[in-house]
């Protein structure tokens, strides 16, 4: 039950980040969260735009409904940048979505939020690939090994 709350709030934090970005702007939010977890690493979330990547300093502290960017260096862009060629046009088709329960069974959740100039579609996404369809298992590796990639001081 503890993990539902938390991954209830975390959808909260995520939507309200949706409305409070900057709508002209492309952007892929992405990160993971585990909430039967002890730790910084237990939250990640960053913000890849064209240009740079930043780090929300917030939700690694857990702090519900806000967010904080801080850019990080442009050898942590280079590792992210190709998540944006490799993003599937598949969920540019559908609602923002639930793909399995999400860090239900304390397996983590991948978070994930894509925005365009004219729209923004959030998903939050199993890490257990058993309960996701099959074109979303190689975009999941990859964000996962870009977060464990990024180093952040």
């Amino acid at each position: 039950m503890k993990n539902k709350v938390f991954y209830f709030v975390l959808m909260l934090v995520l939507t309200a980040c949706s409305k409070e970005e900057n709508q002209n702007e492309n952007f892929i939010i992405f990160g993971h969260s585990y909430g039967e977890c002890i730790g910084p690493d237990c939250v990640k979330v960053f913000k890849l735009t064209d240009t740079s990547l930043y780090f929300d300093i917030y939700a690694k502290e857990r702090k519900q409904g806000k967010h904080k960017y801080v850019e990080l260096e442009n050898s942590e862009f280079i590792k992210a940048r190709e998540l944006w060629e490799l993003f599937p046009s598949e969920l540019l088709t559908i609602p923002d979505t639930t793909f399995g329960c999400p860090d239900c069974r304390d397996q983590g959740a991948l978070i994930l939020q894509y925005s365009n100039a004219k729209k923004s579609w959030n998903f939050s996404i199993d890490q257990d690939k058993d309960e996701l369809p099959t074109y979303l298992h190689p975009y999941v590796d990859k964000v996962n090994q870009v977060i464990g990639m990024i180093k952040v001081k």
